[in-house]
């Protein structure tokens, strides 16, 4: 409940009790008795109390704390520029047994059957423990599936159903308004991490990708690694977005996930097939200054005195990538992947009561 439709009920509790909440005092009126007069004053003060716990606990918009993206041409092309395009040929040096680890929490282990064809690594460590939960469910849903040849598969149809209902935490998302991205609390908030690790790892084994939806803005923690390469990035939404690909490689693949507390990596193991992916054009362009001033919000589950920034300032750009993927047998395959990034305005999340 809002605090508009909480005002409008809690004066309409005093009405009916013949006092309104603008009076400083309930009214005398004949035949009302002293004791009815104090009863009838319990919503105006539970009304004023509940108010100013509204305007304590709800997100504040103020400036400083978190310094401004610097988003100048010079700096933001200095830093987004890639080394040496990579070109993947199989065998790789990745292939080889699935290592034994210990998996954190809800993950667990499943051993490949087959070489590991590509492994893909993103952090997540440093988030609050919604997203945590969130990501971690995510990879557990997600670890041991098992795509034929031949078949598509959805991201969303093995993780989901991405809601409350469906054990994920609320967190936070991402919502364009009037043209601007927000930042606003979301059930499963940081599955969409899933989704990146699991595209990157789709993306470096060349598999054909039916449908793929890029964040509103630039994370910083999907950037690539070791490439630096940007854009290589997915989002997953219950009533939105999804993640698919087609499997048209020699045989079955199987998707592995891991998730320690600090990064998830996904695996795809199966028969290499008889192909070499190269980048073979990356342009980063269209740049464009952040926004100013920062969000802050109170959550229950991050420790009193503790700060979390969910959300950095982020400069906008666009980014377009285009893969090449050949082989002896088979005509060339491109895939070209656009981004357009809107800039980002930060978000900070406070231990304390939750929102």
């Amino acid at each position: 409940m809002n605090a508009d439709s909480l005002t409008k009920h809690l004066r309409l509790s005093a009405f009916i009790c013949g006092c309104k909440l603008r009076k400083a005092r309930p009214p005398t009126l004949p035949g009302l008795t002293k004791t009815h007069r104090q009863i009838c004053a319990v919503p105006q003060l539970l009304g004023v109390a509940a108010l100013v716990l509204l305007a304590w606990s709800r997100p504040t918009f103020t400036t400083g704390a978190v310094p401004p993206a610097d988003c100048s041409p010079a700096v933001v092309r200095a830093a987004l520029s890639p080394p040496q395009l990579p070109i993947v040929t199989w065998p790789t040096a990745a292939t080889g047994q699935w290592p034994l680890a210990s998996f954190a929490r809800f993950v667990v282990q499943t051993p490949a059957p087959f070489p590991v064809l590509t492994r893909q690594t993103t952090p997540y460590g440093g988030s609050s423990p919604s997203r945590a939960h969130n990501v971690e469910l995510a990879a557990n849903r997600l670890n041991g599936a098992v795509v034929a040849p031949g078949e598509v598969f959805s991201l969303k149809q093995r993780i989901g159903p991405l809601t409350r209902s469906g054990g994920y935490a609320v967190d936070y998302g991402i919502v364009v308004e009037n043209g601007e991205a927000q930042t606003v609390p979301s059930p499963a908030g940081g599955a969409s991490q899933v989704a990146t690790t699991l595209y990157q790892a789709i993306f470096w084994a060349g598999y054909p990708i039916d449908e793929r939806t890029p964040h509103a803005y630039w994370i910083g923690r999907y950037g690539h690694e070791p490439t630096g390469l940007l854009g290589i990035e997915a989002t997953v939404d219950e009533f939105g977005a999804d993640l698919r690909f087609r499997n048209d490689g020699p045989g079955q693949l199987t998707i592995l996930a891991e998730a320690d507390g600090q990064r998830l990596s996904v695996s795809l193991s199966g028969e290499p097939p008889a192909w070499s992916i190269q980048v073979i054009e990356y342009r980063v362009d269209n740049l464009r200054g952040g926004t100013s001033g920062v969000w802050r919000s109170r959550e229950a589950g991050v420790p009193p005195g503790q700060r979390i920034v969910v959300a950095a300032s982020e400069c906008g750009f666009d980014v377009r990538l285009v893969r090449l993927v050949s082989g002896p047998a088979m005509p060339d395959r491109t895939l070209v992947a656009t981004s357009p990034y809107l800039p980002a305005r930060p978000v900070v999340v406070e231990g304390g009561r939750a929102w």
